[in-house]
């Protein structure tokens, strides 16, 4: 989790419990740094470390700012980690996270829901997916998230890349401001040869990863 570089983040899986809340973690941090790649962005800043034998803290520093999490309650089995805290709630509280669920867009594009992260600071939900574009190319997709109590608001960030040559993909994560798990994710899709558009509603379950 220190790491900012998504081959290291997909080889720490290998320290997790398959289907695990600890693995769909590692599935969504990676996939942010790949959207981060994909806009064309830098690095994220370093993170630093302070550490005892029962929990962590993890900070980034920014221009302005300096932002700092704190890991809790590790759980596992076998030497495999299944599930830990985050600033003292559980890792699947937080997050969802599935890689399979597919829905055909405009222009034979194709959408996979990755993840989606209630971050800890519980601002924000950052759901993640991967767009795959057919004989057209495709425009940067928008969408807003519809909470569980009906209040529906708009995606303040997408991150990835602006447009989408024909037959391509990208990663993209879109940043919702107060969304909670079990909502749904409302995903406009528009192809830039027809402008054809079309809406995707993507169920954002609470699930465990291991349902």
């Amino acid at each position: 989790m220190v790491s900012n570089s998504p081959s290291e983040l997909e080889d720490a899986e290998s320290l997790t419990a398959l289907g695990s809340p600890a693995e769909g973690y590692l599935i969504y941090l990676r996939h942010l740094g790949e959207s981060s790649r994909d806009a064309g962005l830098g690095p994220e800043p370093q993170s630093q470390l302070d550490h005892d034998d029962e929990s962590f803290e993890l900070c980034e520093s920014y221009s302005t700012s300096e932002e700092c999490l704190t890991f809790t309650d590790f759980s596992g089995d076998e030497g495999l980690i299944e599930s830990l805290y985050i600033e003292d709630r559980p890792l699947e509280e937080r997050l969802v996270a599935d890689g399979e669920s597919t829905f055909d867009g405009p222009a034979g594009s194709e959408v996979t829901f990755i993840s989606a992260y209630e971050n800890g600071a519980g601002t924000h939900l950052l759901i993640g997916y991967e767009l795959r574009s057919g004989s057209s190319g495709m425009m940067m997709p928008w969408g807003s998230y519809r909470n569980p109590s009906g209040r529906q608001s708009q995606s303040e960030m997408t991150q990835g890349t602006p447009t989408l040559a024909p037959d391509s993909m990208s990663y993209y994560v879109e940043s919702i401001p107060g969304g909670e798990l079990g909502g749904e994710h409302y995903l406009e899709l528009i192809d830039d040869e027809g402008f054809s558009m079309e809406t995707i509603v993507i169920p954002v379950g609470a699930e465990d990863p291991e349902d």
